[in-house]
């Protein structure tokens, strides 16, 4: 069983208002560390959006998300993403043992930080 996205800098999102990492690549589901739930985003082949959030995607696997909370799908298999609900990604990066020790508190507060600017990128 693959775990070396233990050892990586993933990135820092926010996504259904649930602070999360995102790995590009799969994460077995017997790799992931207890207290922790994970869940695939579909990417679309056309676009590169990612178009939904579900507890496994097999075709058009756009990554994996992390959370310390579950996320309620109610009776559905998926969650629908917009433009409003698509993951943030935060331009910060955690190694999952790191997230795993950090409040939610101190997580939703690196995501309500707003992120340097740069002159170059306005």
């Amino acid at each position: 069983m693959d775990t070396s996205f233990l050892d990586e800098d993933l990135d820092m999102i926010e996504v259904l208002d649930h602070p999360a990492l995102f790995s590009d690549g799969r994460i077995p589901r017997a790799a992931v560390p207890k207290g922790l739930y994970a869940y695939d985003l579909y990417e679309s082949w056309d676009t590169g959006n990612f178009c939904y959030i579900a507890p496994l995607v097999v075709v058009n696997h756009g990554g994996t998300v992390l959370t310390k909370e579950p996320i309620d799908f109610g009776d559905a298999d998926r969650i629908d993403l917009t433009e409003d609900t698509s993951p943030n990604f935060l331009g910060g990066a955690m190694r999952v043992h790191d997230f795993m020790a950090a409040s939610l508190d101190e997580l939703r507060q690196y995501s309500e930080e707003p992120l340097p600017s740069c002159e170059m990128c306005l």
